[in-house]
């Protein structure tokens, strides 16, 4: 039988003795007291169609958890640390795609992850927690004609939003420049 030494160093390290503090009794179900999330949209690619268009970046979310505050002395001046996405609170986000049905709009689709089993929170030592994620937004554009990108300039609407409205939250976007759809 072969032996198995990763396990033991590894249950011995800091990292994995944090890990298994700020877990201890968190239950992931539980929003935080702190109810303001920042979100940030990178811009990386955007793919036009008709009047829709839709756009390839890294959306970053950021918010407080004082439940994943701890001592980085505690534990040899670790600063910060990865968690599994799923082990921790993470805000629940909705991009707003409009469908016209009889006259009425819906907005619905919620974000999905790029890739959700790889997914990590990077925690700090003062319970601010960091998510990113590559998505794609859908937006419609109000003057369809792309004939003349990107030396033009369009008027075109996406809606994030999060469904729990007790919650405050800022979104800012940034764009970089773009030349043929990519970033420069």
């Amino acid at each position: 039988m072969a032996e198995q030494a990763c396990p033991v160093q590894t249950k011995n390290s800091t990292t994995y003795k944090l890990h298994a503090c700020l877990l201890q009794g968190y239950d992931a179900t539980v929003r935080p007291q702190n109810k303001t999330i920042s979100l940030w949209f990178e811009l990386r690619y955007l793919s036009m169609n008709n009047d829709k268009i839709a756009m390839h970046g890294v959306l970053t979310a950021y918010w407080h958890d004082d439940r994943l505050i701890y001592d980085s002395d505690l534990y040899d001046g670790i600063v910060s640390v990865t968690l599994p996405s799923d082990s921790v609170w993470t805000p629940p986000m909705i991009v707003k795609k409009e469908t016209t049905f009889l006259f009425q709009s819906s907005y619905t689709e919620v974000i999905e992850s790029s890739n959700p089993a790889t997914d990590v929170v990077y925690v700090n030592s003062l319970g601010a927690l960091d998510l990113f994620d590559m998505v794609k937004l859908y937006g419609k554009c109000h003057d369809p004609d792309f004939s003349l990108y990107p030396f033009d300039q369009h008027n075109c609407s996406a809606y994030i939003s999060l469904p729990d409205r007790s919650l405050d939250y800022t979104i800012e976007v940034y764009t970089t420049s773009m030349v043929n759809g990519y970033t420069k």
